[in-house]
């Protein structure tokens, strides 16, 4: 498991790995939108975004798959969480 900060967007991505495959928590806890960078390269898939309107939140504002060339999650909304996962199959 890792644990990184960004004290500047007031953020914590925790990522776990098993195998290839890998899993992201991101902790947005600013007021302001942010966007972080991914912890690795590769094909990263939203599996929850806890600013969509299914869950009460304004609409997400994270793509549902992260921008693999910019190397970033996209944009975070304030407060939110987001969960994405990477099988790991495609850097085979």
């Amino acid at each position: 498991m890792e644990v990184s900060s960004f004290e500047m967007e007031n953020a914590l991505v925790v990522l776990r790995r098993n195998g290839p495959a890998q899993a992201a928590a991101v902790f947005h806890f600013g007021d302001a939108p942010a966007t972080l960078p991914c912890p690795s390269v590769g094909r990263w898939g939203k599996v929850l975004d806890s600013s969509d309107a299914r869950w009460g939140g304004p609409g997400g504002a994270a793509p549902e798959r992260p921008d693999r060339a910019g190397g970033s999650f996209g944009a975070l909304r304030p407060h939110s969480f987001l969960l994405l996962t990477k099988s790991g199959k495609e850097n085979r």
